[in-house]
Formats: structure tokens, C-alpha cells, sequence
């Protein structure tokens, strides 16, 4: 009985360090949440997988975001940036990597395919201009 006990024990452990683990993979990937959302507002994963995107909704690395005519979105950055998505455009949030401190291995790279944006720079803009 004691020896189930422990099985059980063991097995909660490692339940719970898995979960923790999945937790902090899926939250690498994510680049910034949207914020505000004006008209209609999609992103499109790198598998092509595309969904209307809505305030809270989170942006992850390598999605494209794309505005319709009279459509805008603001995403706040992990970093504490904002980039605002103009109407009729499209940007790809190439790459994001933000740990929450600066260790050298922050970089945030966009490219914007088609329209117009503005951005206030976060931390990675601020102290690595380079990464930026």
C-alpha cells in the first residue's frame, strides 16, 4: 500500500512538471495580445491555418496578421511595445524572442507585405537596436 502511495506520488510530480513544461514552451512562442480590434482582423499561422482575431487573442511568432479595408488591430508586445496594423494590410511577426530579462538573446523582426503600421518600441527596441 505504501508502495502505491509513492507510485502515485511520483507520477503526480511528474503530471505536474509536464504541465509546467507545455505551459512555458507554448508561452515562448507568443509574440504580443491584441489589444484593440477594428473590422476584420485574421492572422494565419505558419501551417496556413487562419482565425478572426479578437481583443486578448494572442499573436505568436511567425503568425501574419492581416487587416481588411476600414479594419485596424492593436497588439501590445511582451516586451511592452505596441505595433498598430493600418487598414488593408499585412504584417508577419517573423521573429520574437523576449525571455522577460535582457540576456543578449532578445530580437523582434517584422515584415510588413503589404500597408501600414506604427510601433512604439518595447525593452528589445530600447536596448538592443540592433535586435530590432
Amino acid at each position: 500500500m505504501n508502495t502505491d502511495k509513492n507510485i502515485i506520488s511520483f507520477l503526480s510530480i511528474f503530471l505536474v512538471a509536464c504541465l509546467m513544461l507545455v505551459s512555458q514552451a507554448a508561452y515562448a512562442g507568443i509574440a504580443g495580445h491584441v489589444q484593440f480590434v477594428n473590422g476584420s482582423v485574421r492572422s494565419t499561422n505558419s501551417a496556413g491555418q487562419a482565425r478572426v482575431l479578437q481583443k486578448g487573442d494572442a499573436v505568436h511568432e511567425s503568425d501574419t496578421v492581416t487587416t481588411t479595408k476600414g479594419a485596424s488591430a492593436q497588439i501590445k508586445m511582451r516586451d511592452g511595445g505596441y505595433v498598430v496594423i493600418r487598414p488593408d494590410s499585412q504584417l508577419k511577426f517573423d521573429s520574437f524572442v523576449f525571455s522577460g530579462e535582457e540576456d543578449g538573446s532578445e530580437k523582434s523582426f517584422f515584415s510588413l507585405l503589404r500597408g501600414g503600421i506604427r510601433a512604439i518600441t518595447g525593452l528589445i527596441g530600447q536596448n538592443n537596436k540592433k535586435s530590432y
